[in-house]
């Protein structure tokens, strides 16, 4: 009795292990989402400022000229 007692303690260990990896992949997978969506969101966001920069010059050189 003793010998399944320790099987099933084992098994539960185990189980609790590849739950826990499971989270913590699970969680490292949706970091990297958010950081891949985070570099998005920068790259829009220096894009559009650069886009904005360029019509200001441009209305700065024909107010000047």
């Amino acid at each position: 009795m003793g010998f399944n007692n320790d099987q099933n303690k084992d098994l539960q260990d185990k189980q609790a292990d590849l739950l826990d990896q499971t989270y913590t992949l699970g969680w490292m997978d949706g970091y990297s989402e958010g950081y891949d969506d985070a570099i998005d969101d920068s790259q829009n966001a220096l894009n559009k400022l650069e886009n904005e920069n360029e019509l200001l010059n441009e209305i700065i050189e024909k107010n000047i000229i």
